[in-house]
């Protein structure tokens, strides 16, 4: 499968988030730059999403953290702040009980980042499944 993504980046950007790849999947993938100068194409290269049991990637943000979260959060490998000062480009789900918990600048943060907030349920429901479940039924925005 060729996966071939338009990018129009600004010089300050410098990095670029995909989300919805099936997980444990090899995709090959194409940069395309298209300028007023013209358009450019990057080699194709091939990539493996992290395997739906893999949670070594994932970097939550608990802005209220609560002692079983943390331990849940590290014993299946994920890393976990709370520091609301925190980079966003570096975190990867945004863990609350209620999303009144989460100041508004993180939620428009994440919003325009593509980062999910969700009820930190979720993380126990991976957990029981043991593999990254599904957003969706744990979404709050």
């Amino acid at each position: 499968m060729i996966l071939i993504i338009l990018v129009g980046i600004s010089s300050d950007e410098s990095e670029l988030r995909m989300a919805g790849l099936e997980s444990g999947r090899i995709f090959e993938v194409q940069l395309v730059f298209r300028t007023s100068d013209g358009t450019f194409q990057s080699e194709a290269i091939e990539m493996r999403t992290k395997d739906e049991t893999d949670f070594s990637g994932l970097q939550l943000l608990l802005p209220q953290p609560d002692e079983e979260t943390l331990q849940l959060a590290n014993t299946l490998g994920a890393s976990v702040t709370s520091q609301i000062s925190t980079s966003l480009e570096r975190i990867s789900h945004i863990l609350v009980d209620n999303i009144s918990e989460c100041p508004a600048d993180i939620l428009l943060g994440a919003k325009e980042l593509g980062i999910p907030v969700l009820q930190k349920g979720w993380l126990k429901s991976c957990q029981f499944a043991s593999k990254l479940e599904s957003l969706n039924s744990h979404l709050l925005q």
